[in-house]
């Protein structure tokens, strides 16, 4: 943890991670009377694909203690439920719901996110790609530094609908 923020009406820890030649600063915040759980990230990517070493992707991983975990997905229009084989990669616009029980009953959240679209369902962990520096035909496709915006919302009662909105909010 390299910082702590408190004040009255939220709470925020900012954790940096090194990963190779890049820097990953996530800001993780709750503020008074929002059910959402705000991730910030600052990520200085400088990771490099290569034909040799494969293609670097940084994650945003969200395990679970879901059990028959099922997925939904934004797309245009409305929503669909996804079953996929472990790692598969299925794009989405704002959101996706992840829903199953635990053993207190049903339980459900959403990822809200400003500007992605990769989701993954693996067992009960819900994965976003955040970053894939493939290495043809550009060279350096996603070098620099990147800005992302995360939330995570409690799902239980959400309809697509509502989910939508709440996407919609928080993007803007």
């Amino acid at each position: 943890v390299s910082d702590r923020r408190d004040g009255p009406y939220s709470a925020a820890v900012e954790i940096v991670y090194e990963v190779q030649s890049s820097t990953i600063k996530v800001l993780y915040a709750l503020r008074q009377d929002d059910p959402m759980l705000h991730a910030q990230i600052e990520a200085d990517w400088f990771q490099r694909g290569t034909l040799a070493d494969g293609i670097p992707n940084l994650r945003f991983a969200i395990p679970t203690a879901l059990r028959e975990a099922v997925a939904s997905y934004e797309i245009p229009f409305g929503a669909i439920e996804r079953r996929t084989d472990q790692d598969q990669e299925v794009p989405a616009l704002r959101w996706a719901m992840l829903r199953g029980t635990t053993g207190n009953g049903p339980a459900a959240l959403a990822l809200l996110n400003d500007c992605k679209h990769g989701h993954a369902l693996t067992g009960a962990t819900l994965r976003l790609n955040l970053i894939r520096s493939a290495y043809e035909p550009d060279p350096l496709p996603e070098i620099g530094h990147h800005t992302i915006r995360l939330a995570l919302l409690p799902a239980l009662d959400l309809t697509v609908a509502d989910a939508t909105r709440a996407a919609q909010a928080f993007e803007h």
